[in-house]
């Protein structure tokens, strides 16, 4: 679940993306199978990753036009970050997605283990790893891992999801 550019709750169900406006009406739009992630993007459109292990994310205008791309590995997470791009994770790497021109750059990072990413308030992203790590990447691809305790892990985790 997003908030939306224009306002709108979007979320994934089934086969669908739906939109439900600040009044209550719920409108559904046919794509491909999305997963559970979906964001809006910087560019004002939302941005989801297809069905687990498929290998492709997509673009969907607000009108529910739908541009798909496709990648040699799986996404695990969407983030849009303060640059103006949007930020993934996926297997050992974080990228980084250019929405205008759709130009994807990786960061090699030292495990592939990272289950989230979000853009933090210190314009950084942040990502957290199930071997006990929370990292930090800034937006010139810079990463830092921070150990954390077994019992702050899922407090973690569930910070970041949301």
């Amino acid at each position: 679940m997003t908030a939306g550019p224009d306002g709108s709750i979007w979320f994934t169900e089934g086969q669908k993306i739906a939109r439900i406006t600040p009044a209550g009406a719920l409108t559904e739009f046919p794509v491909p199978p999305p997963d559970v992630f979906i964001t809006a993007g910087p560019d004002g459109n939302l941005w989801f990753m297809e069905g687990q292990g498929v290998g492709k994310f997509a673009k969907m205008t607000l009108t529910g036009q739908i541009t798909e791309f496709s990648l040699p590995f799986e996404v695990r997470d969407l983030a849009p970050a303060s640059d103006g791009n949007l930020w993934f994770v996926a297997d050992s790497v974080i990228g980084r997605i250019t929405p205008g021109s759709v130009v994807i750059a990786k960061f090699a990072v030292a495990t592939d283990k990272i289950d989230a990413l979000a853009a933090g308030p210190d314009g950084n992203l942040w990502f957290i790893e199930n071997d006990g790590h929370v990292g930090r990447i800034t937006l010139a691809g810079e990463v830092k891992r921070f150990p954390i305790y077994e019992n702050q892990r899922d407090c973690v985790r569930s910070q970041i999801n949301g």
